[in-house]
């Protein structure tokens, strides 16, 4: 080895300009996947529903948890909250949703860092 040669990394490193775009990526899937969507059901006829979402002042309210599938689903009842419970929880929905985040800040791993390199490159070229 001369000694023009940088020494070889011997343990994984990540540039801090990668660390703060990928702590931005995890902030905003949990953001996404701990923000309720509210759903009220306005009219029930037979099996049909009309369905409005976020809907402010409703009587009922159907909180879903999860993106980009409900994990957990909450009925809220703001005049008797006694009554408030879990409508349903779906664990393997909860792993694909992580399972898609860590994908995500993955992702935006691989892109930064390619995008450092190559820059990178074309000023030693």
């Amino acid at each position: 080895m001369s000694m023009s040669e940088p020494p070889r990394r011997k343990r994984f490193q990540i540039h801090l300009s990668t660390a703060i775009v990928m702590m931005f990526v995890a902030g905003a899937c949990i953001a996404i996947n701990t923000t309720p969507s509210t759903f009220k059901i306005i009219s029930l006829d037979g099996e049909e529903a009309t369905i409005m979402i976020n809907y402010p002042g409703a009587d009922l309210h159907y909180n879903f948890y999860g993106f980009p599938g409900y994990y957990l689903a909450q009925y809220m009842n703001p005049v008797a909250p006694e009554f408030n419970n879990i409508v349903f929880f779906r664990g393997w929905m909860l792993t694909l949703d992580a399972m898609i985040g860590f994908s995500t800040v993955t992702i935006a791993y691989v892109f930064s860092e390619l995008l450092i390199r190559r820059r990178a490159a074309q000023k030693g070229a």
